[in-house]
């Protein structure tokens, strides 16, 4: 993002992803406690590349796999799913400079697992309740490992909810794939940076909030209107993007939202020390 810029998102950028699923639920006893869960799926995105706070190049970026898992459900907790995934990775030059980045695919497969918890009260702006997801991949042809791990908890006091979030994506063994590297950038994810701006590995991501319930929506709607803070940081081991950018990382973002018919609604406004900076009007899941 230019120093001095700002972007309307609305949605997940409309028009610059595309994907197709399909999947197969099914419970291997009538308690419905242990299931098996294959799936195929595609998808299709454009990558910006940025450096000095340009974008210097747009990547499309698609993505094949097949996947097989066996799970079992935790109570009302959550899932823990134990399984197999081969996937086709490539991505193609559409606009910019090649750079350092050419043209190409790669195929791998290997074993993964999944433990994902969820005991928030809401799926969207909770209010109580915590929420964990961790996830481990590996190859072992490529001797290469992924790891993605996330913890959130929100709590009320009085008329105001107060969050935080830690999480952290690296390769325990080899580096991660520049089009499948840990992303920041973009509304409560570095707020300050443009979408996907910050690519790397060995990323550590930390998020403060508070946020105060000003209003209600009216009857026959549910959701409240809050008016938010949030203080980020984020740590790059590996910079892919912004090679300039190493250390700790600030942004703080300053935003209104709430529950619509159409699904969350935000308006804000982000802000790092290092220059950069932001104004969203979003709709839908950041």
């Amino acid at each position: 993002m230019n120093r001095l810029g700002a972007e309307l998102l609305v949605g997940a950028q409309i028009g610059s992803t595309m994907g197709m699923l399909a999947e197969f639920y099914q419970p291997l006893e009538p308690t419905q406690t242990c299931f098996v869960q294959p799936s195929a799926s595609f998808d299709r995105r454009f990558t910006p590349l940025y450096e000095n706070d340009r974008k210097v190049a747009e990547y499309q970026a698609r993505r094949w796999a097949a996947e097989l898992a066996v799970g079992a459900n935790i109570g009302r907790r959550g899932q823990a799913r134990l399984g197999w995934v081969e996937q086709r990775l490539s991505a193609m030059l559409e606009t910019g400079v090649p750079a350092m980045f050419p043209d190409g695919s790669v195929s791998y497969g290997g074993a993964f697992l999944l433990v994902d918890l969820d005991r928030f009260n809401r799926l969207h702006f909770p209010s109580e309740g915590w929420a964990a997801r961790l996830r481990y991949f590996s190859a072992q042809e490529l001797d290469f490992g992924r790891l993605d791990a996330t913890g959130e908890v929100a709590h009320t006091i009085g008329s105001y909810v107060i969050g935080a979030q830690a999480s952290y994506t690296g390769s325990p063994r080899g580096q991660l794939f520049l089009f499948d590297a840990a992303s920041l950038g973009g509304f409560l994810n570095m707020s300050a940076f443009a979408k996907d701006q910050l690519l790397g590995d060995d990323v550590t991501y930390l998020q403060l909030r508070a946020e105060r319930i000003i209003g209600t929506l009216p009857i026959g709607l549910r959701g409240d209107m809050r008016l938010g803070l949030a203080l980020e940081g984020a740590r790059r081991g590996v910079a892919f993007t912004e090679t300039g950018r190493t250390g700790w990382l600030n942004s703080t973002a300053v935003y209104l939202g709430g529950e619509t018919p159409l699904g969350p609604a935000y308006l804000g406004f982000g802000y790092s020390t290092s220059g950069t900076w932001n104004a969203y009007f979003f709709l839908g899941t950041p």
